[in-house]
């Protein structure tokens, strides 16, 4: 899974480097969630891969979707045109009508477009690159009522993922490339000049162990074995809450943050009402949780979160609960929150809540105080860059998801050999949020301003059917 799935899963079993081509259930054994996913991975997998090696990076059949277009209807708006366009193998749709009024194709507009709910303003001078970012969502009941049975008297079952694309704007052009995408398309090669802007090669490496215990030095003690304490198999997500880059002394910039839950962010209340006053923020819930384990407790961590802000990648601040009126389900927070909740709720206001949180530290020792504890043995590292590399570029969202085992009393996280021949807990990437990107169109100097000659190159690749 490299979307942002923060659903009640047991683990993710795919990885690509296993080639396994199907799941095979078996009579009379128990069934995993974690099986479904990973056939349903396997096959996305296969035919993102086939699309991408018969179309390449980016194209869509021609006449391809997502043409950039101006009209003197919209002289401050782009039309996005209607039709299909497949990213790194993703299929993107655009199925709207056209603007009311409007003379132009089928198809909708950049202020319109719906899971872009603040848009970049246009430049009133200078050319931009118009560009695609594609990307998958989670979403529950919570946030798609109709994905619940209403019919089962309310109780939340599957999930769904979404493909988001969102048509942005980039208005910081060299020179060089503007000129050299003049009349031509932009290479493969060039292109990833710009992904490595976006989506930079090193996000973060993360290492996961179970606590190691001391050794006693007494012949009468045994030293207790390494385990995982924990009483539930859990499946623990650390995830970047604000991103950036760790900055040296005396820099006083911001550290990048991490948040962490033993159930992988899954635990949400839908927001009825939502107010703010002096240092506090007052939230009226739909429910409280099924059961205790899944319900809210004083100084747990929370945050806000709706359908405008997730899309948009605003963070809101962590905020602490402070009270809980469990007879009205009202939760007083400690705190402000950024976010509104219009009367009625129309975005799916949720809280989520977060079992931790800490500033990102990050170290190649392997001496105890090194390791942050999450909780009952479970400990992390932030793993600095190679010598001589970039920055990490923390990015928020991005996550890691450790697996925990009573059975085993401990985690599921792959191992490495070191130099002395010691296994040691790999260094690993974040599981995602993967982005995937295509340009669109080249504006001229004036785009937002004029309705004349304002696409000044269509970049985007099309390929005719094989049946006509």
């Amino acid at each position: 899974m490299q979307g942002e799935y923060r659903g009640d899963f047991t683990r993710d079993t795919f990885h690509r480097a296993n080639h396994f081509c199907r799941v095979l259930m078996q009579q009379g054994r128990v069934q995993l969630d974690a099986d479904w996913n990973e056939q349903a991975a396997i096959l996305l997998h296969y035919l993102r891969s086939l699309g991408r090696d018969v179309i390449g990076q980016h194209g869509g059949p021609n006449p391809a979707g997502f043409a950039i277009t101006t009209n003197a209807d919209r002289p401050n708006d782009l039309l996005i045109g209607a039709g299909h366009y497949y990213v790194d193998g993703i299929l993107c749709e655009v199925d709207a009508p056209a603007p009311t009024g409007s003379s132009s194709a089928p198809g909708m507009t950049y202020l319109t477009q719906p899971d872009v709910p603040y848009p970049a303003p246009l430049p009133a001078n200078g050319g931009a690159l118009v560009y695609l970012d594609v990307w998958e969502r989670h979403l529950t009941s919570a946030q798609q009522d109709l994905i619940r049975e209403v019919a089962l008297g309310g109780p939340d079952t599957a999930s769904r993922a979404k493909v988001v694309w969102q048509v942005k704007i980039e208005t910081t052009l060299p020179a060089h490339f503007t000129n050299k995408w003049s009349g031509a398309k932009i290479s493969d090669a060039d292109w990833q000049f710009w992904i490595a802007g976006w989506q930079p090669l090193n996000r973060g490496l993360l290492m996961a162990q179970v606590q190691p215990q001391p050794m006693s030095t007494d012949p009468c003690v045994i030293a207790p074995q390494s385990s995982y304490r924990g009483t539930e198999n859990q499946l623990y997500r650390v995830e970047i809450h604000h991103g950036g880059v760790i900055a040296a002394p005396p820099n006083s910039t911001p550290s990048p943050t991490f948040k962490w839950s033993r159930e992988n962010g899954s635990v949400v209340f839908p927001i009825l009402k939502l107010a703010t006053s002096a240092n506090q923020t007052t939230v009226t819930l739909a429910n409280l949780g099924r059961d205790s384990r899944l319900s809210l407790q004083i100084n747990d961590w929370v945050e806000v979160v709706d359908d405008a802000s997730a899309p948009s990648g605003i963070v809101d601040s962590l905020l602490q609960v402070r009270d809980i009126d469990t007879a009205n389900q009202v939760v007083t927070l400690k705190g402000t929150s950024g976010i509104t909740v219009a009367q009625p709720p129309t975005t799916h206001p949720i809280l989520r809540r977060w079992d931790g949180m800490g500033a990102v530290a990050e170290s190649n020792s392997n001496l105890p105080d090194s390791w942050l504890t999450l909780e009952d043995g479970v400990q992390i590292q932030f793993q600095p860059p190679a010598s001589g590399a970039p920055a990490t570029q923390y990015r928020p969202g991005d996550y890691w998801l450790i697996p925990a085992r009573v059975a085993t009393g401990n985690i599921e996280w792959p191992q490495q050999t070191d130099s002395q021949g010691n296994q040691t807990p790999a260094a690993l990437p974040p599981h995602g949020v993967e982005h995937h990107y295509a340009p669109l169109a080249l504006l001229s100097a004036g785009a937002a301003a004029s309705a004349v000659s304002a696409v000044k190159l269509d970049l985007r690749r099309k390929f005719n059917a094989l049946a006509t």
